[in-house]
């Protein structure tokens, strides 16, 4: 995985808990970091992978499981495009022989 697209990975992720911390669901650093690394173990492509690994780490409360899937919605609807480009320069480079 190429630098560009870890960084706006993680720009994203961070963007996420931010997001879920502003809309009132209390986060600890832990639960980021146990968000961070089951999402190293399921990966970004599905989707799905990275709503369950979230919801199990960053919803802990039942009362904020609709203010997560809220967020979620939102923030991976407009993230999955940048996201996509990103992997897309980074195809077309390597095919080119570019190293990035």
């Amino acid at each position: 995985m190429s630098l560009s697209l870890e960084r706006t990975i993680d720009r994203h992720l961070v963007e996420f808990v931010e997001t879920l911390r502003k809309k009132g669901i209390s986060i600890s650093l832990g639960s980021t970091l146990e968000f961070g690394r089951a999402l190293a173990e399921t990966g970004i492509n599905r989707r799905e992978s990275v709503y369950w690994s979230g919801r199990a780490t960053l919803a802990i409360q039942p009362e904020d499981i609709e203010i997560y899937d809220q967020v979620f919605a939102q923030h991976w609807n407009r993230a999955i495009p940048q996201l996509e480009d990103c992997l897309l320069y980074t195809s077309d480079a390597a095919d080119e022989g570019l190293g990035v």
